[in-house]
């Protein structure tokens, strides 16, 4: 029998998949399921799931993430997005996300969205804590946060004004000419 975690409230589903087909959890919510590869409903990933959970991070997609293309249905659904995201809502901006960067199925980190930067440095700061927030050097330069902080992430970044600063539109990049 397929591991579940449930959260009838939010109409969400996670199940393992671990030794037939493609390997990870298929997550469903409101209608739409997606396959994220790799991951897997280990201690970690459910603690990280459920507290996220508790600090209202209760959508596990939003629109255009992962792509049509990943939902079941989509060209490619076998395949499975690489990673399982978290927001306030299916129409706002991610706050952080389980990545394939952790080499699931046992993550050590989880990626936060990179606008949140200074504010969870500003935190750190006001808090007393010797902590710097560091930006992955591969990627969108997101931001690694370990998970003996992530409660601290998580009270930071979900407050209104944290939501805010996802809410803004980013600068375009201006291509470097060549």
């Amino acid at each position: 029998m397929a591991k579940t975690l449930e959260f009838s409230a939010l109409d969400a589903t996670f199940t393992e998949f671990p030794e037939h087909g493609p390997r990870g959890l298929l997550v469903r919510q409101n209608g739409r399921s997606y396959f994220a590869r790799k991951h897997l409903l280990t201690d970690q990933t459910v603690a990280i799931i459920n507290k996220a959970v508790d600090a209202g991070l209760t959508a596990f997609w939003k629109n255009g993430h992962p792509t049509d293309v990943f939902f079941e249905g989509g060209d490619k659904f076998d395949v499975g997005a690489h990673q399982i995201q978290f927001s306030k809502t299916h129409d706002s901006p991610w706050t952080f996300v389980i990545g394939a960067e952790n080499k699931p199925p046992k993550p050590e980190f989880v990626t936060f969205n990179r606008k949140l930067k200074q504010t969870l440095d500003s935190a750190a700061t006001e808090n007393g804590l010797d902590k710097r927030f560091e930006c992955q050097a591969f990627g969108g330069g997101n931001i690694t946060v370990e998970l003996d902080m992530l409660a601290f992430a998580l009270e930071v970044c979900t407050v209104p004004e944290a939501q805010a600063i996802l809410a803004e539109r980013s600068p375009r990049r201006t291509p470097t000419p060549r």
